[in-house]
């Protein structure tokens, strides 16, 4: 009787049932969430940003505002800031919190300068510029 185990040199082994490109495949599709993952917290921070620059606009804390509401339903179908949802988000959440509005700083004029009396002194007035 012969041993049924032993195999014949001849013989190819069984294929796998992975092709080879399928290890490529994996690390390519692993790069690609990989990307996606990034631009999604992108699009994320960007949206964050310019939601809580019209919270700030209404005057307000976003982070309280925040709070109250996630981000996702302050925008609209396309992803963008709704004005209108933001605005009745603030109201609601300054009811429920009690928030009060945060005092903007005027804006700097720039031509009126600094108000600490740095004027240049051999800067000639009106009159003096009239009269020649």
């Amino acid at each position: 009787m012969e041993d049924e185990n032993i195999t014949d040199e001849n013989t190819t082994e069984p294929a796998t049932t992975e092709p080879p490109q399928a290890d490529a495949d994996d690390v390519q599709s692993t790069e690609h969430a990989e990307q996606v993952q990034l631009l999604q917290s992108q699009v994320l921070a960007l949206q964050t940003t310019a939601v809580e620059s019209a919270i700030e606009q209404l005057g307000y804390q976003p982070r309280a505002v925040l709070t109250h509401t996630p981000i996702t339903e302050l925008l609209d179908a396309n992803g963008n800031p709704d004005p209108a949802l933001i605005a009745a988000a603030t109201e609601a959440a300054a009811a429920e919190f009690g928030l009060a509005h945060v005092p903007r700083r005027p804006a700097p004029v720039p031509t009126l300068g600094s108000g600490k009396g740095d004027r240049p002194t051999d800067v000639p007035t009106w009159g003096q510029i009239l009269r020649g």
